[in-house]
Order: C-alpha cells, then structure tokens, then sequence
C-alpha cells in the first residue's frame, strides 16, 4: 500500500531536523527491521545521535528530497551554473538523497557548488567541518552502499584538495593534514572497512590521503610525517590483524610499509607481529599469507640475516598446518 503524501512529507521533515540538529556531530543511522517500530506518533526512532528509519519512510524521504531538489535548485539552459547561487531547501535536500542513494552524483555536485561559493574564511571553515560531519555520517552508517560509495569518497577526496590552504598555524582550515586530522581520516576509513568488508574505495582514499601528505613541504607542517605515518601504520596494523580475511586492508597495510619514509625498524616490526600472530593463533587466511609472503619477498634480500629464521619458521608452519603459501625465497626475485 503506498504511503500518504503527508507521511512521506513528514519523512522528510523529520530526517532532515535531525540532520539540523546534530550538524556538527555524527549520527549513527541504521534501518530498522520490521520487528521494531518507532514510538507511536514518531516516524523514526531517535535515541541521542542514533537513529533509526523504517526501510519505506527512508524510500518515501528520498521522493520528496529529489521533488524538492529539482524544483528548487537553479537549472540555467546557458549560462554557467556555477555562477548561480545555492538554494538552501535544495542543499538541505541533498542531504536525504545521498543518505539514500550515495551514487546521485547531481546532488554531490550540488554541495560542491555551494562550498565554492562560500568566501567568509570562518564561514567556510565552520561548512566545510559540516561537510565532513555528514559525510562521515553517510560513509560509517550502517546501510548497505553507503560505506562503499565511489562518489561519496572522491566527494572526500575533493575537500581534501580544494580547502587544502595555507594558514599560518597549520596547512589546512580544517586541521584534515594535520597529526590529529590524519588519524581522525583513518578512523573513518577504519569503521567503514569494518561495515564494508574489502572496502577498497575507502582504502584508495587512504592512499590519497596518505600522499597528499607526503607531497607538503616539510617547512610547511608543525609535525613529523614520520611520527604521523608510524601512527597510521599502527593503527592499520592492528585493525588488519582483527580483520585477516580483509585483503584491501592488507594491500594497504603493504603499501604503507614500502613507503621510503618508513624506517627498517618499524617495518621488521610489523612483518614479525603479524607472522607470529599467524603463526602463535593458527591463521590460515589466504589475504594474510600473501600479505606475508609478498613483504618478506620484498624485504629478504636487504636484510636476509635478520628474515632467514623466520622464513624457516614459516616454512615449518605452512607445512604442519597445511597452508598453500609455501616461502621458497631460492628462487630468482
């Protein structure tokens, strides 16, 4: 049966006031399964900032966001639109539509726009920390595409380039390369790995972010990138080993490690946590072997001293346990 106009109405005003609300926080919005209904004379759950919307209201929300969106937002037939300026009701309704449908790329671009046309520092400092907010909202939800969405993370990837200014405290007005912003990054890629198992749109951003950092001027940052990238690595490193079965969190874990601005002593570090891990626990994943076997290919021939007793341990290990990466490292590499 379809819902009543004013219940698809009141959908929408109801998502949208809490997005109002919490523009500085990020929600934790899930769809909730038939057995669980909202309070009687609600139409969505609210607890704090989780919150959760019946599967149809969020599909009757979106509706009314697009009908909105396409009445409301400037659709010049010549002149350039970017010139045009944001309608307030059109961007709040972007908001609902991403939320829904993550690959509506009209409405990203909409928001883009309106960031552009912001020329207030403070004002465009406070919207791009919005931004962020929501984004960080869609991308660590608990719906099903959101967490992986190609147009949500290079949405992402464009703040990142596009507010990356110079100030004289810190190299960006929203603190994203920064040692704290960095983390904060990773965090969210992180938590969408977790949703999103093989996330590679998340871990992709992580290499951007990774290499818009390392591209500053070191003159132009008040940290240390290695300090930075020691931390990066340390958290990855411990989410991929409650993760083994994640093979983009593995392949990202390799590529961090490889950086030249890694020192040998931390990646010796990590090649013998993860191997011992594996080994002391009886893993058998294949992401994580390869992982191994790839690395200490790489990493043998400088340092065969230190890698040789533990390529026999593995070796040992492989064979007991009857895991197919098996580490011959007498032939040509």
């Amino acid at each position: 049966m379809p819902l009543d106009i004013e219940i698809a109405r009141g959908a929408y005003a109801a998502i949208s006031a809490q997005f109002d609300t919490h523009a500085d926080r990020i929600l934790e919005i899930e769809i909730l399964p038939s057995a669980i209904k909202p309070p009687e004379g609600d139409i969505i759950l609210v607890d704090g900032q989780y919150i959760g919307v019946p599967k149809k209201i969020l599909a009757a929300a979106f509706l009314v966001a697009t009908k909105i969106f396409w009445e409301r937002s400037p659709q010049p037939s010549n002149d350039d639109a970017s010139a045009l300026p944001a309608d307030q009701g059109a961007l709040a309704a972007t908001r609902i539509i991403l939320l829904f449908d993550p690959e509506y790329v009209t409405a990203a671009n909409y928001r883009k726009k309106q960031l552009l046309q912001r020329s207030h520092v403070s004002l465009l400092e406070l919207a791009v920390k919005q931004e962020l907010c929501f984004l960080d909202t869609v991308l660590n939800s608990r719906l099903h595409r959101q967490t992986k969405s190609p147009t949500l993370w290079f949405h992402r990837l464009w703040l990142l380039k596009t507010f990356r200014v110079p100030s004289a405290a810190r190299y960006d007005p929203v603190m994203i390369l920064s040692a704290p912003g960095v983390h904060g990054e990773f965090r969210t890629i992180l938590t969408a790995g977790e949703r999103h198992p093989n996330n590679y749109y998340a871990w992709q951003y992580g290499r951007q972010l990774i290499a818009a950092l390392l591209a500053i001027p070191p003159v132009d940052l008040d940290f240390e990138v290695k300090t930075v990238l020691h931390g990066v690595t340390r958290l990855v490193l411990d989410w991929t080993t409650r993760h083994p079965g994640d093979t983009s969190g593995w392949s990202f874990l390799y590529h961090i490690l490889l950086l030249p601005e890694q020192e040998d002593a931390g990646v010796r570090e990590a090649i013998f946590k993860v191997a011992n891990l594996a080994m002391n626990l009886g893993m058998s994943n294949e992401s994580l072997w390869v992982f191994l076997r790839t690395i200490i290919r790489h990493e043998e021939p400088r340092h065969p001293r230190i890698y040789g007793s533990l390529v026999i341990d593995m070796n040992l290990f492989a064979a007991t346990k009857n895991v197919k990466f098996r580490f011959d490292l007498s032939k040509p590499r």
